[in-house]
């Protein structure tokens, strides 16, 4: 699933340049330590790629994103990919640095965590995958791609048509990604065992073409059959939230229950194989709904399981590492209790343990703004901004701007704002980024 940076309460929502000598934690650096990653150089590992004739798998990730930390915590340092580490140049590049535009023009990112496979001869992108996967399922999608890059093609009319669909999608084509997709799984048995991805994938590109009718159809048709997974996750949740677009006098509406059944039985099911995080976002999807509903017990109700959920699997983590992965939902499950000040000490805890990063005072901000302690809030997030070093950095005066409108402090807020502006006209900025920053020269316009 896709990570997200979400503000809890009515401060915001959403997931000059990087301090002076800054450099990358340990903590968090190495993705994989069976896995030579080539980390931060897209120029070097495209070259390296080229010169091996190998392919070129690239992660682009955010350090804020809890789903990108989850990958690799738990997926790139699984040994399930070890026999593919020959086979690959593998590049680790954060997408918060500006030494990684060049490659960000290139190849558009616009959620996290987005996974690329390049030819690296060409440059020609063969797989974009805007999602996480458990290490099976990536394993998977790698042994296709390198067979691509080799060959040209995967084996059968229905390979080659969801090659053309990756393809499409690579190139920002949903219209034609939708098309070949739809002809893959008309041309493939049942029991195609690339069909879960595909039926995933078209799911997503039928959202970017906004055809909720499609999407709720393509659901419906599909998840009675598909096998436990991530993309049974991935499909049950979007065709939720297309069911939920489509018109209210629309019969597709009374299709919400039986998802809904669907994503509560499988976040209730401890032994559906899916990520951790990916889990908790089928809990926070149902949350979401039964508060859209008016259903503020079965919210309650869930947020609880969900808590107790996050908090099991943060317990038993191995590292700091691991157990951070969790603290965004965790302290979302708790403010949706009404019980925000449970997160401060496992916020304070991270913030001691990885003093270098934003997201633990971000997050404390938070959790602050929840308990409405505006001056524990304003330091909070102060500290953050001092670790931030991209585009996201626009995030953290967003919610310092809105902390001091909550205080009444209207000049500084403005102030804060045309900062942020400032900073954020010096980068070259795209896709939700370049959103923000015109919302915030609109909201400073009005203070």
């Amino acid at each position: 699933m896709r990570g997200a940076w979400v503000f809890v309460g009515a401060i915001a929502v959403g997931c000059g340049g990087p301090p002076a000598a800054r450099t990358t934690p340990p903590t968090i650096s190495a993705p994989a330590p069976d896995i030579a990653f080539v980390v931060d150089d897209y120029a070097a590992a495209r070259e390296q790629a080229r010169a091996a004739h190998k392919p070129l798998f690239v992660e682009a990730w955010a350090r804020w994103c809890h789903s990108c930390l989850s990958l690799r915590a738990f997926v790139l340092r699984d040994p399930a990919l070890r026999p593919l580490a020959e086979r690959f140049v593998w590049l680790s590049l954060d997408t918060e640095r500006p030494t990684n535009a060049p490659f960000l023009a290139k190849f558009a990112t616009e959620s996290w965590p987005t996974l690329w496979v390049v030819d690296a001869t060409t440059e020609t992108p063969i797989l974009k995958w805007q999602r996480t996967a458990t290490a099976g399922e990536l394993k998977l999608m790698l042994e296709d791609a390198a067979q691509v890059v080799a060959n040209g093609y995967v084996d059968g009319d229905a390979g080659a048509a969801s090659v053309r669909g990756d393809r499409a999608v690579a190139a920002g084509d949903a219209i034609a990604a939708v098309k070949e997709y739809r002809l893959a799984m008309a041309s493939a048995a049942p029991d195609w065992p690339r069909r879960p991805r595909v039926v995933d994938a078209l799911e997503q590109e039928l959202v970017a073409t906004k055809d909720w009718f499609g999407c709720v159809d393509l659901a419906m048709a599909e998840l009675p059959d598909m096998a436990p997974g991530t993309p049974r996750a991935d499909v049950a949740v979007t065709a939720l939230e297309c069911a939920r677009s489509v018109p209210k006098w629309s019969s597709k509406r009374q299709e919400v229950a039986p998802l809904v059944a669907i994503i509560r039985r499988m976040a209730l099911d401890p032994n559906h194989p899916i990520l951790a995080d990916d889990r908790s976002s089928l809990f926070q999807a149902l949350v979401g709904y039964y508060k859209a509903e008016g259903d503020a017990a079965a919210a309650k109700q869930m947020a609880r399981a969900w808590s107790s959920f996050l908090d099991e699997v943060a317990a038993h983590a191995s590292s700091t590492t691991a157990r951070v992965v969790f603290d965004d939902h965790r302290l979302e499950a708790y403010v949706e209790l009404g019980e925000p000040e449970r997160a401060l000490p496992m916020l304070q805890a991270s913030e001691r343990e990885l003093p270098d990063e934003a997201s633990p005072p971000s997050l404390l901000a938070r959790a602050y703004v929840a308990l409405q302690k505006w001056g524990d809030a304003l330091a909070a997030i102060d500290r953050a901004l001092a670790h931030e070093y991209g585009p996201h950095k626009l995030r953290a005066y967003d919610t310092k701007s809105e902390i001091l409108f909550a205080k009444g402090d209207k000049p500084r807020a403005k102030k804060t704002l045309e900062e942020a502006i400032a900073f954020g006209e010096k980068l070259a900025l795209t896709g939700p980024y370049a959103r923000l920053l015109v919302d915030l020269k609109q909201r400073a316009a009005r203070l």
